[in-house]
């Protein structure tokens, strides 16, 4: 009677680790694009949020609030507190002594693809009723006004909206 020999053949050992290669690069993969959108979801919230901030900041205070964009290849943004006819940078709330500017580029790798804001501008003031304005000296936003955001072919416009100064994205 012949000896009967366990174990693998080469063949299956091989086979074995072609398939193992292979399901390692389709879960790096997957958890790539996966942390890629968890940036970019990251990245509208924290805008969403920090213009929420400046909006509540300037019903609170009764005093105005800017934000001030700067698109591509800058990538950020600044909030801002207008004293009379002077500006000064808001004060970060997340990291007390320093102040509000955010570069959406560095932190989360995504880009401010356009600014659409009424006029042309690349700024929009909240007057102490939460209303967003051109400008302080100028004028309210009677249409929809966005700012655009984009990462790795993924866009998403945050809104604001005339009169009752609401905030969303899309």
């Amino acid at each position: 009677m012949a000896e009967v020999k366990k174990g693998f053949t080469l063949v299956e050992l091989v086979m074995v680790i072609i398939v193992t290669a292979i399901m390692a690069v389709v879960i790096m993969v997957a958890i790539n694009n996966a942390l890629r959108a968890i940036q970019f979801n990251a990245a509208t919230e924290k805008l969403v949020s920090d213009l929420r901030y400046a909006q509540a900041m300037a019903s609170g205070n009764g005093k105005w609030y800017g934000v001030a964009f700067e698109a591509d290849p800058t990538n950020r943004y600044s909030i801002y507190l207008l004293n009379g006819t002077s500006e000064s940078l808001a004060e970060n709330p997340a990291h007390l002594g320093q102040t509000l500017v955010v570069n959406l580029g560095e932190q989360f790798g995504t880009l401010i693809s356009d600014i659409s804001i009424e006029g042309g501008g690349t700024v929009v003031e909240i007057n102490p009723l939460g209303v967003p304005y051109t400008d302080k000296f100028g004028y309210i936003i009677s249409q929809e006004s966005y700012v655009t955001i984009s990462k790795d072919g993924q866009t998403r416009r945050i809104f604001f909206t005339p009169e009752s100064g609401r905030i969303y994205s899309q």
